[in-house]
């Protein structure tokens, strides 16, 4: 094989390989508003000071000693197979005491977030860091019978204060390896 072929052939593999599917999250970015989310307990605020883009929110969690409280949450169809779970976080220096964030995936049977399944999987940003940091799940793999899940921006605060973070960046998608089934063992269009 001679180079053209060899650098042909890559650039023929990354594009058949690597496709990603559509953002099953509205407003993942929170560029205008939050429009698309629901309003949990904390009462989060939009900003224009965002990670990659204009916007981001902010969450203040506020009440002494709180186990966590969801701010924002978002319903979605899920497809079988694995899935990319995305988020950027950053905690304010405006902070007057520490406290704690999660981003939360809990699966349901059931559409539009009936019947859970009882599993969740979570991503635990560090803190303590007023930088952006992007953290990234790429194999999230739905249990079996999903069809939903409830995507959930949860804070706590850790004494009585003010716990302040903010989020932006999200994606949640499916994530097929391979366009063509190679994953799932179906080698067909191998040769």
């Amino acid at each position: 094989m001679n180079r053209k072929q060899w650098s042909v052939g890559l650039v023929q593999f990354v594009f058949v390989c690597c496709l990603h599917s559509q953002n099953l999250l509205v407003n993942p970015d929170f560029d205008s508003d939050l429009q698309g989310w629901g309003i949990g307990f904390w009462t989060p605020d939009w900003i224009s000071d965002g990670f990659f883009s204009w916007g981001a929110v902010e969450v203040t969690a506020s009440a002494s000693g709180s186990f966590g409280s969801v701010a924002l949450e978002q319903c979605v169809g899920v497809a079988d197979g694995p899935h990319l779970l995305r988020v950027a976080y950053r905690e304010s220096g405006d902070s007057t005491v520490t406290g704690g964030a999660k981003l939360r995936l809990v699966w349901y049977a059931g559409p539009n977030c009936t019947s859970p399944l009882g599993q969740v999987h979570d991503i635990d940003p560090v803190l303590g860091i007023l930088a952006w940091q992007v953290y990234l799940h790429n194999h999230v793999v739905p249990p079996d019978g999903t069809t939903s899940a409830l995507v959930m921006i949860i804070q706590s605060v850790d004494a009585a204060g003010s716990y302040i973070g903010h989020w932006d960046y999200l994606l949640f998608e499916p994530t097929p390896i391979f366009s063509n089934g190679f994953e799932s063992g179906n080698t067909t269009a191998w040769n």
